[in-house]
């Protein structure tokens, strides 16, 4: 058995530290809200898939007044929904148990969590409903392909601006810090860097 014990002791195990960071009521809803978020985005994404297989059974058109351009547009939406929102929700997890975790459950800033989880959920209807609006043309030559609508590029903008609240939520409280660096909150200062890097170059 000694060949399976790692060459260093483990300084930190991940279980009991993210159950120690997120043991407040204000914690764990903030936890459930981000992680609502990516259970929705995949649910959404699952019903735009039988849609679209559906709009491709020979005579539904009859049977349902689909929209516009409706394949193309509900193949964007189920894109967005199973990649993009969905990582983006786990992100905004991650960082939520990082941020209570190096504030030892007690970050500042509960009200900027709270705006930036109330962008997600806005973000999503807003996306969405686009898809099936006789308006917009669907571009799907990106890497984030679009329904060029303004609100459906409101949805984006939304959901952009949550996280970025969340990352710099997290960026502020990184230098006052009460609790321990660790491996993941160390990913997600980085991932929060690089987001914000991002959006300032976009």
């Amino acid at each position: 058995m000694n060949a399976f014990q790692p060459a260093q002791a483990q300084r930190w195990n991940l279980y009991a530290g993210f159950e120690a960071a997120m043991t407040s009521a204000s914690a764990r809803n903030e936890l459930r809200g981000w992680c609502g978020i990516g259970l929705l985005s995949l649910a959404l994404a699952g019903v735009f898939a039988f849609l679209l297989v559906l709009a491709r059974v020979p005579h539904t058109s009859e049977m349902f007044p689909w929209p516009v351009a409706f394949f193309d547009k509900g193949l964007i939406i189920h894109v967005i929904f199973s990649f993009v929102v969905w990582f983006l929700s786990i992100m905004g997890a991650l960082l939520s148990v990082a941020t209570h975790r190096i504030s030892e459950g007690r970050p500042a800033g509960a009200i900027i969590g709270k705006l930036a989880l109330w962008a997600g959920y806005l973000s999503i209807p807003l996306i969405f409903i686009p898809a099936f609006l006789d308006r917009g043309d669907a571009s799907l030559n990106n890497y984030i392909p679009v329904i060029i609508d303004p609100l459906y590029y409101a949805g984006l903008g939304v959901l952009a601006l949550g996280l970025l609240l969340a990352a710099l939520r997290m960026l502020i409280l990184v230098p006052r810090r009460t609790g321990p660096m660790e491996p993941v909150a160390v990913a997600a200062v980085t991932s929060s860097i690089l987001y914000t890097l991002a959006l300032i170059c976009f």
